[in-house]
Protein backbone atom coordinates (compact mmCIF):
# COMPACT_ATOMS: atom_id res chain seq x y z
CA UNK A 1 0.00 0.00 0.00
CA UNK A 2 2.96 2.33 0.43
CA UNK A 3 3.62 2.40 -3.31
CA UNK A 4 0.02 3.16 -4.27
CA UNK A 5 -0.15 5.78 -1.53
CA UNK A 6 2.96 7.49 -2.86
CA UNK A 7 1.68 7.32 -6.43
CA UNK A 8 -1.77 8.67 -5.64
CA UNK A 9 -0.28 11.43 -3.49
CA UNK A 10 2.22 12.53 -6.13
CA UNK A 11 0.93 11.71 -9.62
CA UNK A 12 0.04 14.96 -11.34
CA UNK A 13 -2.58 13.38 -13.59
CA UNK A 14 -4.72 11.63 -10.97
CA UNK A 15 -7.77 13.37 -12.44
CA UNK A 16 -7.16 11.44 -15.69
CA UNK A 17 -7.39 7.99 -14.07
CA UNK A 18 -10.74 6.43 -14.96
CA UNK A 19 -10.65 3.45 -12.61
CA UNK A 20 -8.39 1.07 -10.73
CA UNK A 21 -8.65 -2.72 -11.02
CA UNK A 22 -6.78 -4.64 -8.34
CA UNK A 23 -6.09 -8.38 -8.28
CA UNK A 24 -4.41 -10.35 -5.52
CA UNK A 25 -3.97 -14.06 -4.89
CA UNK A 26 -6.38 -15.08 -7.66
CA UNK A 27 -4.92 -18.42 -8.73
CA UNK A 28 -6.19 -20.63 -5.96
CA UNK A 29 -9.44 -21.76 -4.39
CA UNK A 30 -12.50 -22.63 -6.56
CA UNK A 31 -12.16 -22.09 -10.31
CA UNK A 32 -15.79 -20.99 -10.43
CA UNK A 33 -15.75 -18.27 -7.74
CA UNK A 34 -13.92 -14.99 -7.17
CA UNK A 35 -14.47 -12.35 -4.52
CA UNK A 36 -15.37 -8.97 -5.95
CA UNK A 37 -14.75 -6.18 -3.49
CA UNK A 38 -15.72 -2.50 -3.65
CA UNK A 39 -17.19 -2.38 -7.14
CA UNK A 40 -20.16 -0.24 -6.12
CA UNK A 41 -18.68 1.77 -3.27
CA UNK A 42 -17.86 4.74 -5.54
CA UNK A 43 -20.38 4.13 -8.32
CA UNK A 44 -22.85 1.33 -9.06
CA UNK A 45 -21.84 1.64 -12.71
CA UNK A 46 -18.57 -0.17 -11.96
CA UNK A 47 -20.45 -3.16 -10.54
CA UNK A 48 -22.72 -3.23 -13.60
CA UNK A 49 -19.70 -3.22 -15.93
CA UNK A 50 -17.96 -5.97 -13.96
CA UNK A 51 -21.06 -8.15 -13.91
CA UNK A 52 -21.65 -7.70 -17.64
CA UNK A 53 -17.98 -8.37 -18.44
CA UNK A 54 -18.09 -11.46 -16.24
CA UNK A 55 -21.23 -12.76 -17.95
CA UNK A 56 -19.56 -12.40 -21.35
CA UNK A 57 -16.19 -13.89 -20.37
CA UNK A 58 -15.45 -15.89 -17.24
CA UNK A 59 -18.85 -16.73 -15.76
CA UNK A 60 -17.58 -16.57 -12.20
CA UNK A 61 -19.86 -16.59 -9.22
CA UNK A 62 -18.96 -13.10 -7.99
CA UNK A 63 -18.96 -13.26 -4.21
CA UNK A 64 -19.59 -9.90 -2.53
CA UNK A 65 -19.18 -11.18 1.04
CA UNK A 66 -16.33 -8.78 1.81
CA UNK A 67 -18.35 -5.72 0.79
CA UNK A 68 -20.22 -5.99 4.07
CA UNK A 69 -19.19 -2.89 6.06
CA UNK A 70 -19.20 -5.04 9.21
CA UNK A 71 -16.83 -7.66 7.80
CA UNK A 72 -13.94 -7.88 10.30
CA UNK A 73 -11.35 -8.46 7.53
CA UNK A 74 -11.87 -4.97 6.09
CA UNK A 75 -10.30 -6.03 2.76
CA UNK A 76 -11.73 -2.95 1.05
CA UNK A 77 -9.38 -0.82 3.14
CA UNK A 78 -6.36 -3.14 3.06
CA UNK A 79 -4.94 -3.18 -0.46
CA UNK A 80 -3.57 -0.87 -3.16
CA UNK A 81 -6.99 0.01 -4.63
CA UNK A 82 -7.96 1.82 -1.43
CA UNK A 83 -5.64 4.75 -2.07
CA UNK A 84 -7.45 5.33 -5.37
CA UNK A 85 -10.88 4.92 -3.80
CA UNK A 86 -10.02 7.53 -1.15
CA UNK A 87 -9.64 9.96 -4.04
CA UNK A 88 -13.03 9.07 -5.55
CA UNK A 89 -11.66 6.83 -8.31
CA UNK A 90 -13.93 3.81 -8.92
CA UNK A 91 -12.25 0.51 -8.06
CA UNK A 92 -12.84 -3.21 -8.12
CA UNK A 93 -10.70 -5.70 -6.23
CA UNK A 94 -10.69 -9.35 -7.29
CA UNK A 95 -9.44 -11.67 -4.57
CA UNK A 96 -9.35 -15.40 -3.77
CA UNK A 97 -9.17 -15.33 0.04
CA UNK A 98 -6.43 -17.92 -0.03
CA UNK A 99 -5.15 -18.05 3.55
CA UNK A 100 -3.40 -21.41 3.82
CA UNK A 101 -0.11 -20.31 2.20
CA UNK A 102 -0.50 -16.52 2.22
CA UNK A 103 2.94 -14.93 2.71
CA UNK A 104 4.46 -18.29 3.60
CA UNK A 105 7.26 -20.33 2.07
CA UNK A 106 4.68 -23.06 1.37
CA UNK A 107 3.13 -20.89 -1.39
CA UNK A 108 4.62 -22.85 -4.29
CA UNK A 109 3.95 -22.47 -8.00
CA UNK A 110 2.57 -26.00 -8.33
CA UNK A 111 -0.43 -24.92 -6.22
CA UNK A 112 -1.49 -22.26 -8.73
CA UNK A 113 -4.53 -22.92 -10.88
CA UNK A 114 -3.45 -21.31 -14.16
CA UNK A 115 -6.87 -21.90 -15.75
CA UNK A 116 -8.38 -19.73 -13.04
CA UNK A 117 -5.75 -17.04 -13.57
CA UNK A 118 -6.67 -17.04 -17.28
CA UNK A 119 -10.36 -16.59 -16.37
CA UNK A 120 -9.49 -13.69 -14.06
CA UNK A 121 -7.29 -12.10 -16.75
CA UNK A 122 -10.16 -12.35 -19.25
CA UNK A 123 -12.51 -10.68 -16.76
CA UNK A 124 -10.02 -7.90 -15.97
CA UNK A 125 -9.32 -7.29 -19.67
CA UNK A 126 -13.01 -7.10 -20.58
CA UNK A 127 -13.76 -4.83 -17.60
CA UNK A 128 -10.89 -2.47 -18.51
CA UNK A 129 -11.91 -2.46 -22.17
CA UNK A 130 -15.49 -1.52 -21.32
CA UNK A 131 -14.36 1.28 -19.00
CA UNK A 132 -11.93 2.64 -21.60
CA UNK A 133 -14.66 2.70 -24.25
CA UNK A 134 -17.19 4.64 -22.19
CA UNK A 135 -18.22 7.96 -23.70
CA UNK A 136 -18.34 9.50 -20.22
CA UNK A 137 -16.35 9.36 -17.02
CA UNK A 138 -17.24 6.29 -14.98
CA UNK A 139 -19.97 7.19 -12.52
CA UNK A 140 -21.00 10.46 -14.19
CA UNK A 141 -24.63 10.85 -15.04
CA UNK A 142 -25.35 10.71 -18.75
CA UNK A 143 -28.41 11.78 -20.64
CA UNK A 144 -30.56 9.25 -22.47
CA UNK A 145 -29.40 10.78 -25.75
CA UNK A 146 -25.74 10.24 -24.79
CA UNK A 147 -26.48 6.60 -23.94
CA UNK A 148 -28.18 6.03 -27.28
CA UNK A 149 -25.90 8.04 -29.56
CA UNK A 150 -22.63 7.93 -27.65
CA UNK A 151 -22.22 11.71 -27.68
Amino acid sequence: MLGSEYLTDNLEVMDKIAAQINIDMVGRESIDTIYSIGSEKITAEMKTIVEDANARTSGFFLNYKFDDPNDPNKFYERSDHYNYAKRGIPIVFFYDYMTEDYHKESDEVDKINFDKIKKVADLVYETALRISNLNHKLGEAVTEEEEIFGN
